[in-house]
């Protein structure tokens, strides 16, 4: 088999160009990852982890009756009880969040982690505890029905 050999001319300005079109450096690697705070958490990372992509919590039929693609989310959250011995999804006030438990521990108190489909990465981890803390702490807050 007779391989063709690339002129070193062309080679040298395609290597050029890859390190011309890098978007970022190494001393800059929030370049090269998503940050948590470009992360849509209850319009975009829920619906397609846990929800209709997922097909866990949708709308239609969800698991354990909890909805994480319809709006309003956070007032399915805030406050009520999760069928894991009474817990509360997501404390107001900063407490506890169970939710928050069932996304970030590989044991959770009940169950298996979620979302069922894979981890999720460190920024969509991250961006789940910065929504939770704020809906959490929020003045709006809802009673379980």
């Amino acid at each position: 088999m007779h391989l063709r050999r690339v002129p070193s001319t062309t080679t040298t300005l395609l290597f050029a160009l890859t390190l011309v079109a890098c978007g970022g450096r190494l001393d800059d690697p929030s370049a090269f990852r998503q940050t948590s705070a470009a992360i849509d958490v209850e319009g975009e990372l829920l619906p397609t982890s846990c929800g209709a992509t997922a097909g866990c919590h949708a709308a239609e039929g969800p698991a354990v009756g909890l909805d994480l693609v319809s709006p309003g989310v956070a007032a399915r959250l805030l406050d009520v009880t999760s069928v894991c011995n009474g817990r509360l999804l997501v404390e107001s006030g900063g407490g506890a969040s169970y939710f928050l438990e069932k996304v970030t521990e590989s044991m959770p108190e009940c169950g298996l982690p979620m979302p069922a489909t894979g981890a999720l990465t460190v920024a969509e981890l991250d961006a789940i505890a910065a929504w939770v803390a704020e809906i959490a702490t929020s003045s709006t807050s809802t009673t379980s029905p």
